[in-house]
């Protein structure tokens, strides 16, 4: 070997193995369909995790030949769901996976097992007598809740008659549905804010693409991420089974309904506590927070409270204590409206309005309320239509129908 400018020259003698000749031996005997071609498997059930493709199927080729009947996840998060439907009886699980890893998942998998054998019915203990418990609320929020489940469920199944399935199940089948259709027309990201009473503080539900979920949910530092993780709830992940849950609680009116239970999973930061969610006046702002942090560019707020009233606008006053209450909280929601978009104008790059510029049915009034300035009943669903009118006319015609307009017009500039 010669190498550099100076031609040094370098010889190495490699030994040469001597030929080694193998003894006779009668051939191979011949593979038939009847040689078996690996461990028996046959009858175990098995879960194979990797985030690459082929090497998943692979491992499932190579398994189903043994007799297995093989599930695969693409994820930790989709593992986690999979045993929740299925248990399986071996788990083959890749390491080095984003997000989630191997180490991780299997934590979480032991949590979710004990937890599963302790978790009872979402319940808490209380205390006082039984005549409060018997008086319980003025109204029952689980009708609200129930109504917008049932409606969910119509726009899921369609045209089929099939039977309503648990609140877990369905909250997994809407979240599953969301995810595998973000970007596709009709189908949004979504995000939810309910307040925790037994936390005292809101808490955080979202959706979210793969691009903003990561940022949304983590924190440069370790005490920033055990703070978010308290009050942050990813829904694409294993959590998908409260998203019901937690619509619930934001439909709760705090002292008028009964605070819906959620119980938050074994290997999360509440480690499978219930805790008790409702909705909280003027939480618009940290709605609006957790929407800028989300990435949203441009927001449309649309709210059944009426501006701020001017000289001459002056209601009879209501003595019912259901009226009384609806009025405040009518109220209270206006200010809450106004307060949010002058605070959180500077975070977007544009934040349109749509509300009615009156409305007499206050935030009780399911059946409708009387309108002096009409002198006449006006129902929940002329309010309905009427929001649909605010639309067209605050946001539709002026905002979506110029922005149309301008394109054209610039499109015939560029022309001439």
């Amino acid at each position: 070997m010669v190498m550099g400018p100076g031609r040094a020259t370098f010889t190495a003698r490699l030994p040469v193995a001597a030929a080694v000749r193998l003894p006779a031996e009668r051939p191979p005997a011949a593979v038939t369909s009847d040689t078996p071609a690996g461990p028996n498997l046959a009858g175990l059930h098995i879960l194979v995790v990797d985030d690459e493709a082929d090497a998943r199927e692979v491992m499932r080729f190579m398994l189903e030949r043994g007799g297995a009947r093989v599930r695969i996840a693409d994820s930790a998060a989709a593992a986690l769901d999979a045993v929740r439907e299925d248990r399986p009886d071996l788990l083959i699980s890749d390491i080095g996976m984003p997000i989630e890893d191997g180490y991780v998942m299997v934590r979480r998998l032991r949590a979710m097992e004990d937890g599963a054998r302790r978790r009872l019915p979402a319940r808490r203990d209380q205390r006082g007598g039984p005549w409060w418990t018997l008086l319980a609320t003025p109204m029952a929020g689980e009708l609200t809740a129930q109504f917008f489940i049932g409606g969910l469920w119509d726009l899921l199944r369609g045209g089929a008659n099939v039977r309503q399935p648990s609140s877990a199940d369905l909250s997994r089948r809407y979240a599953e549905l969301l995810a595998e259709n973000l970007g596709q027309p009709g189908f949004r990201e979504l995000l939810l804010v309910a307040h925790d009473v037994d936390a005292r503080h809101d808490v955080v539900f979202a959706l979210l693409e793969p691009n903003a979920r990561r940022a949304f949910f983590s924190r440069a530092s370790a005490a920033a991420l055990e703070r978010r993780s308290s009050e942050a709830v990813d829904l694409a992940g294993a959590a998908r089974d409260v998203l019901l849950d937690a619509l619930a609680g934001a439909l709760a009116v705090p002292g008028v309904t009964e605070p819906p239970f959620i119980a938050f999973a074994p290997e999360s930061y509440w480690r499978g506590e219930t805790h008790r969610l409702s909705d909280r006046p003027a939480s618009l702002v940290r709605v609006l927070e957790e929407v800028a942090h989300a990435g949203a560019r441009q927001v449309i707020v649309v709210t059944a409270a009426s501006g701020a009233a001017g000289p001459h606008e002056l209601a009879t006053r209501r003595v019912h204590p259901r009226a009384r209450l609806g009025e405040f909280l009518s109220s209270a929601e206006a200010a809450s409206v106004r307060d949010a978009v002058r605070t959180a104008s500077p975070w977007f790059d544009q934040l349109f309005v749509i509300r009615p510029a009156h409305n007499p049915v206050s935030a009780l009034d399911a059946g409708g309320a009387y309108d002096a300035q009409s002198d006449r009943w006006q129902t929940v669903g002329e309010l309905v239509d009427r929001g649909y009118e605010d639309a067209y006319r605050q946001f539709i015609d002026p905002v979506v129908g110029a922005s149309g307009d301008e394109l054209v017009a610039n499109r015939i500039a560029s022309e001439e």
